[in-house]
């Protein structure tokens, strides 16, 4: 077996044996409340069991049937979808513009960094009431602008860290020949040159973003803001057990929409490693 075949397996291996430990430690905490008449938290096999009812099940009526929960999907991803497409925009224009211009990332530096570090529970409930005083058709909104909030920041500095950190070699080229501000120097070199820092940032940001959205659709569950958090607000308050049998089974539906959406970008730095 060569190194790199070994190196694999050892990987596999180490990899497996993680989710062994999480899903026993997981095993562990349900027997131990279990023992203790606390039925809250429910073995992985139930929750999984339950997760598959809630996608699967006929039942056109039920709060757990298979209807209202895709349609829950539906609206998260959706709302995901455009708050994720405006930052994403604005993030590479305005991060672009700052690499190549100083002057324009020290303008967005204090604004970039407010989004950063400003608590997003705290921006939900300071939203939430603004839009109840002005207009609760617009509940929806919240969760997108939290994905902006989120996701912006770590895009515009991925972009804006791609373009300048572009070597000093490759630059001096550029003014040999063309414009380094040119769209077109900017779309065949610069950009294709950064996409390691924008992957990243990608996948930092996607990830963020989804969490987010989930829990400002738990804060602010409505009609308005249908969705995956708002199911499991639901579920808190409608079950007789306070929700939490059937929270794991929404958060593991989660992780698996989670996982779908990171494949294209493992297969991406796969490839990235490879060229490499």
């Amino acid at each position: 077996m060569n190194k790199n075949k070994r190196e694999t397996l050892t990987k596999t291996i180490a990899i497996i044996c993680g989710i062994v430990f999480v899903i026993g430690v997981w095993y562990l905490i349900a027997a131990i409340l279990i023992s203790k008449k606390n039925y809250g938290v429910p073995y992985p096999h139930e929750t999984l069991l339950l997760a598959l009812r809630m996608l699967f099940s006929k039942d056109p009526e039920g709060l757990y049937s298979a209807s209202s929960t895709w349609r829950g999907i539906g609206m998260s991803m959706l709302r995901l979808l455009i708050g994720y497409a405006i930052s994403f925009v604005l993030g590479a224009v305005l991060g672009i513009l700052a690499g190549l211009f100083p002057r324009v990332g020290d303008f967005f530096k204090p604004s970039v960094g407010l989004f950063k570090t400003i608590p997003t529970v705290g921006l939900v409930m300071i939203l939430f009431a603004i839009t109840l005083a002005v207009d609760h058709q617009l509940l929806g909104w919240i969760p997108i602008t939290l994905v902006f909030v989120v996701a912006f920041p770590l895009l515009f500095e991925a972009f804006k860290a791609g373009i300048r950190n572009e070597s000093h070699e490759i630059i001096n080229s550029i003014k040999l020949d063309a414009n380094i501000h040119s769209a077109r120097v900017i779309k065949a070199i610069l950009i294709p040159d950064a996409w390691p820092y924008i992957r990243l940032g990608m996948t930092q940001s996607l990830g963020l973003s989804f969490k987010v959205l989930i829990m400002s659709e738990v804060l602010t569950a409505s009609n308005q803001t249908e969705g995956i958090g708002t199911l499991i607000s639901l579920a808190r308050t409608t079950s007789y057990d306070g929700g939490l049998t059937e929270v794991p089974a929404y958060v593991l539906i989660a992780l698996a929409i989670m996982f779908i959406i990171d494949i294209p970008y493992i297969i991406a730095k796969k490839y990235q490693d490879k060229k490499q």
